[in-house]
């Protein structure tokens, strides 16, 4: 009986382990900077095909172009540059603009040599910068 037992809890500890595992190995997400990003994508593209991503850059200046809940830009980050299409499935952060640091998650097309995104998160960096001629309200 004491056998049968251990091994049900054995069991049941092996396919909770194996649900745990397999799930975080799915929802895994590698992040880059975009200067890894570029140089993983020329020395070894098989690590991105196909890959949820997320990439850190900057918005470059003038690079943007809105259309509806779309937009097309270029993000930066030292002599390295990738065109980014925004798909609207998430809303554009209100921070999204020109020189903001950026998020971008989403896949890598290889056809198109452009990043398709699903979701944006941007910092403003003028929000968060000191001497800014604001004065804090105290009460």
């Amino acid at each position: 009986m004491k056998l049968k037992i251990s091994i049900a809890v054995l069991a049941v500890i092996a396919g909770v382990a194996f649900l745990a595992i397999s799930s975080i190995n799915k929802d895994a997400r590698k992040f880059y900077q975009l200067t890894e990003f570029v140089e993983t994508l020329k020395e070894n593209p098989d690590a991105i095909s196909g890959k949820y991503l997320i990439v850190l850059g900057n918005v470059k200046e003038g690079s943007i172009k809105k259309k509806g809940i779309q937009a097309d830009f270029i993000i930066e980050m030292s002599d390295d540059a990738m065109n980014v299409h925004h798909n609207g499935k998430n809303l554009i952060p209100d921070t999204f603009q020109a020189g903001a640091q950026v998020t971008v998650e989403g896949k890598y097309d290889f056809e198109k040599k452009e990043f398709v995104s699903d979701k944006i998160m941007a910092k403003c960096a003028s929000k968060y910068q000191s001497g800014n001629g604001m004065t804090p309200v105290s009460k």
